[in-house]
């Protein structure tokens, strides 16, 4: 079925590496053309394409380079995509450009009693100081390192502070990689300050709720929680290798040198110590992440669509625009 979806389709839009290496097996017809989006970096590209480059008898840049190949277009969302995606695959002669994240339509801001009754339920007092990070457990997303944040702060906190990791597991669902983090913090003696909670679609009270959101990823192309965040007017704490830290241009006490936890801490601890500058960083934050809302954005996407579709008609005869016929994804 999705060889049939993608050979009938104007546009395939393949919108990780792992799509990207299945198209490599998806025989495609000439007037189809194929969009790659690259969100990964070095690391995950690594392991991502490093199974099939062993199917196929060559090494991961072999394989890399032929999802290159394979496209019409690659996009990547930040320079530090394209910088870790440069140093693996030289990239002349490719046609890749850089496409932002998009920030979806939120909804209204979660109302005050809604974010009291969170905590509540939580059982982190309305006076505690709040850090919360995101994503899935793995090594990538850094859920160790923020521990290792964690630590660092309640070591030289007097007032009370929490720290909440919002996904990577479902709800009734844990994971062995909840449990090793849990087992992590108790041996600490730090258990009643942590809370490692499943994945949320909305997760907008976590972030009004939140003092921080700490970026702790190892590798991060340029996450859409970054937006989500700043879009309530949550100041960010990365590290500077983060693709996020393009969107934090201008504020370097938000960026950490790479894995340095105790100067993440630092950056962190200042922001708690100065809430109305730091209410003022998270207004500016906010009108900056207006500009990836998908309204914004959206409209460059479908301009790349058209002009890809406008190229497949001087080769192959006339053809509808995107919004008269489909892409498949």
């Amino acid at each position: 079925r999705i060889t049939s979806l993608c050979r009938n389709a104007d546009i395939v839009y393949a919108n990780t590496i792992v799509s990207g290496l299945v198209m490599l097996r998806i025989p495609l017809e000439a007037r189809t053309n194929l969009i790659t989006h690259l969100h990964e970096m070095k690391g995950a590209l690594h392991s991502l394409t490093s199974a099939t480059a062993e199917h196929r008898g060559e090494s991961f840049e072999t394989t890399l380079a032929a999802v290159l190949k394979k496209a019409n277009v690659t996009l990547v969302p930040s320079n530090a995509a394209r910088r870790d995606l440069g140093s693996l695959v030289a990239l002349d002669g490719f046609d890749v450009r850089q496409a932002p994240p998009c920030l979806p339509m939120l909804g209204d801001r979660p109302s005050n009693s809604h974010v009291n009754e969170l905590r509540y339920k939580l059982d982190i007092p309305s006076s505690a100081s709040v850090i919360v990070g995101c994503g899935s457990l793995d090594a990538n997303k850094g859920a160790d390192l923020f521990i290792q944040l964690g630590i660092q702060l309640l070591r030289r906190r007097s007032r009370p502070l929490y720290l909440i990791w919002v996904g990577g597991w479902e709800p009734e669902k844990p994971t062995n990689e909840k449990y090793r983090l849990e087992t992590d913090v108790g041996r600490a003696g730090l258990t009643r300050f942590f809370r490692f909670l499943p994945y949320e679609e909305s997760p907008e009270s976590f972030f009004c709720m939140a003092d921080v959101l700490a970026l702790t990823s190892r590798e991060d192309s340029f996450p859409l929680v970054a937006l989500e965040a700043a879009a309530v007017g949550t100041p960010i704490v990365c590290f500077e290798s983060s693709g996020a830290a393009e969107f934090l241009e201008g504020y370097p006490n938000l960026l950490a040198p790479h894995l340095d936890i105790a100067r993440f801490a630092e950056l962190v601890q200042e922001i708690l110590d100065q809430p109305v500058g730091s209410a003022v960083i998270g207004r500016q934050l906010a009108s900056r992440a207006g500009k990836f809302a998908v309204n914004e954005v959206g409209p460059s996407y479908n301009a790349l669509f058209d002009r890809v579709l406008r190229e497949r008609c001087e080769r192959h005869g006339p053809s509808p625009s995107v919004g008269e016929r489909g892409v498949a994804i």
